[in-house]
């Protein structure tokens, strides 16, 4: 009976939430022998920082995958706001650009939400809609050209600047997350969001402003992307409306893997952080071994069908050890 209770107690850690952590521990270990440069200070400061723009977009997608849909617009939403950012801060300064692009990011976000609870069209089709419009509108504003800012090199102080020694992008990424945790665990928001997601006729019912929850859910959304487009455009200094080509789908990516159940109603704000760390060190220990981009995507789809497939296996498992107890 002790094995049989072992065995089941095993299974349900690898299955549940916390299976991000397990085989965040294997992909790091197993980089550590074939790439043991991956261990440098200066390779987890890398790889932190290249995890920060998903992990930001992460924490916003859970919002909306714990309600049961998806924002496929944030990669236009983020290639939108570096156009406007890189277009505005000759004229107007880098906080105006910055708070416009917030703004318009913001308005987007709750378009976003009035058509899903409006119109009563599924999320993917709403977003993907918007993604297209988006990316038009980022098109027509740059006139299909890149947009350079080269004569403002203080706005790299938003990737470049540290903290006693920590990259900021890295405090973004910890500052977006606590507040992210605190409305997800602490706010009546939270509360409603799962409910929202679980059952939303349940939750009409239990008188769950349902509208408005979605409503600012793909409103948080539009600004975590809006947030990864600043820091995105201060690394490089310049902005074109192709920017984000994947962003949507790492995004979506960090979430499922990180344990947000895709079904709604529970989802995981740490997993998607570690999830998205994971991610990073896959591409930075994979690149420090010479692998390209594309063998790199491979490995992060396999790691992703892997892990997804091993919990459908392990679940049953662990359900038929409970019942013969």
């Amino acid at each position: 009976m002790k094995d049989k209770i072992n065995m089941r107690t095993v299974c349900g850690f690898i299955t549940g939430k916390y299976f991000i952590f397990v085989l965040f521990i294997l992909v790091f270990a197993l980089f550590v022998i074939l790439a043991p440069a991956i261990c440098t200070t200066d390779s987890i400061r890398n790889i932190l920082v290249n995890a920060s723009l998903t992990a930001i977009s992460g924490c916003g997608m859970t919002f909306a995958i714990t309600l049961g849909g998806f924002d496929l617009s944030v990669g236009s939403i983020m290639a939108l706001s570096t156009c406007i950012i890189a277009k505005m801060v000759p004229t107007i300064g880098i906080p105006g650009a910055i708070l416009i692009a917030f703004m318009v990011s913001a308005l987007i976000g709750i378009v976003n939400g009035l058509i899903i609870t409006k119109l009563r069209i599924q999320t993917f089709v709403a977003t993907l809609a918007t993604q297209v419009i988006i990316k038009g509108i980022a098109l027509i504003y740059t006139g299909g050209l890149s947009v350079s800012i080269f004569n403002f090199t203080q706005f790299k102080l938003f990737s470049s600047a540290r903290v006693m020694g920590i990259p900021l992008p890295v405090i973004i990424t910890l500052a977006v997350f606590l507040l992210c945790q605190f409305l997800y665990s602490r706010c009546k928001f939270g509360v409603y969001l799962r409910a929202s997601g679980s059952n939303e006729k349940a939750a009409r019912l239990s008188a769950v402003p349902v509208e408005g929850i979605t409503i600012c859910a793909f409103l948080i959304t539009a600004l975590s992307a809006c947030l990864s487009g600043v820091i995105t455009v201060s690394q490089v200094l310049t902005a074109n409306a192709s920017t984000g080509g994947s962003f949507a789908l790492n995004a979506i990516t960090v979430v499922v893997l990180g344990g947000t159940s895709l079904s709604g109603g529970s989802g995981f704000l740490g997993g998607s952080v570690i999830a998205a760390i994971l991610i990073s060190i896959i591409e930075n220990g994979l690149t420090l071994l010479g692998y390209s981009d594309d063998i790199q995507r491979l490995v992060i789809g396999l790691v992703l069908i892997i892990s997804l497939t091993a919990k459908t296996f392990i679940s049953p498992l662990s359900r038929k050890e409970g019942a013969a107890e």
